[in-house]
């Protein structure tokens, strides 16, 4: 059986890689015309840029997530201002009914600071509410101001000593409406609420999309490094092996 010479022996591997696709890359770039530092120097420079994408689609990923804590700090603090109003609204009921049982004016004062504590954390909502919640707010508006016309009545009622109109208003007016007051506040604390669970969906959704960016960038950084190393150390080599069989 005729052994191979030991410089065939040797580019026995060599001659796999070269025949695999990885070879056509190593003879294109071995047939570039420039200098081992300029060749180098192009390799470290696309690593550079990988690395530079992989920076900027972080930071944007980043920036996101920080414009979603925000929306969901302003979906917090609208829920907070929910519960301000129905907290009002609880007052204010309370006092409408003190007003039944006396005649004097602090139970009137106590429900009129109440309504415009009511009106203006209403106001403050109406700033920043979406379009979808402003028919809602305006609903909740127009309860409160019919609110405060039967109140007003009750509260003349019962200085007139007709205390029976006063309570008959009470029952089929302001009990009514104070309900329905009620119900459009919790609508628009369910919708505040559905938001920020949506949030933080979208938070969670973002930061596994980081994780997942930046493994596929770190995977891609490896495999690039490694298969840059390997074509340009090879690109050197080819020239050379070919000299020295010529």
């Amino acid at each position: 059986m005729t052994r191979l010479p030991a410089a065939d022996r040797r580019s026995e591997p060599r001659g796999g890689l070269l025949s695999s696709p990885l070879g056509a890359l190593v003879r294109a770039v071995a047939r570039v015309r420039a200098s081992v530092h300029v060749k180098l120097l192009a390799g470290f420079l696309f690593i550079t840029l990988l690395f530079i994408a992989m920076s900027a689609v972080s930071l944007q990923t980043l920036a996101a997530t920080s414009r979603t804590m925000n929306r969901l700090d302003q979906a917090h603090e609208h829920v907070d201002w929910s519960r301000q109003i129905e907290q009002a609204l609880a007052m204010q009921m309370h006092f409408s009914a003190m007003a039944l049982l006396s005649r004097d004016d602090p139970p009137i004062s106590l429900i009129m600071r109440e309504n415009n504590r009511f009106n203006d954390t209403l106001a403050r909502f109406e700033t920043v509410a979406r379009a979808e919640e402003r028919a809602l707010i305006q609903a909740i508006r127009d309860a409160q101001e019919d609110a405060m016309a039967s109140v007003a009545d009750g509260v003349n009622a019962v200085r007139d000593g007709r205390l029976a109109d006063a309570m008959t208003a009470l029952r089929t007016r302001q009990e009514p409406t104070y309900r329905r007051i009620e119900e459009l506040v919790g609508q628009l604390v369910a919708a505040e609420e559905s938001r920020m669970a949506s949030l933080r969906r979208s938070i969670a959704d973002g930061h596994r999309y980081s994780l997942r960016l930046m493994g596929g960038f770190a995977v891609v950084s490896i495999v690039v490094a490694l298969v840059g190393g390997v074509v340009i150390s090879w690109s050197f080599i080819l020239p050379v092996q070919e000299a020295h069989a010529g």
